[in-house]
């Protein structure tokens, strides 16, 4: 396995990319809420 911030273009099950997907969304509105 690579770096824990890899992730492969097709993950194995839709729910691992669906979950990318909330944490990224959601890590990038409490950046824009700080700043």
């Amino acid at each position: 396995l690579g770096p824990p911030d890899f992730y492969p273009q097709t993950p194995n099950c839709p729910e691992e990319a669906l979950n990318k997907e909330v944490l990224q969304s959601g890590y990038r509105e409490t950046v824009d809420g700080l700043e």
